[in-house]
């Protein structure tokens, strides 16, 4: 006669497959999580170094680049 429950043999197979599927996943999720931070530190220390060979420098505004441009043609077109 077969019962609806789960022989014994049955539950701990279940239990072994649970159990190497959610370390299968865990150590899937902690290898992704370790890339990703290992770029980000990375990326951070490449900054840094960046940073210490080249000083930030704000943009030029736009108003001064066109000021600049319109001294540059008044000196070619009327020699001032």
């Amino acid at each position: 006669m077969e019962t609806l429950t789960m022989s014994k043999r049955s539950r701990k197979q279940f239990t072994i497959r649970l159990v190497v599927a959610i370390g299968v996943a865990l150590s899937g999720i902690s290898a992704i999580g370790s890339v990703i931070a290992y770029s980000a530190v990375e990326r951070a220390w490449m900054i840094a170094q960046e940073t210490a060979t080249k000083p930030f420098r704000p943009p030029i505004p736009k108003a001064e680049f066109r000021l600049s441009d319109q001294q540059q043609l008044r000196r070619i077109f009327l020699g001032q």
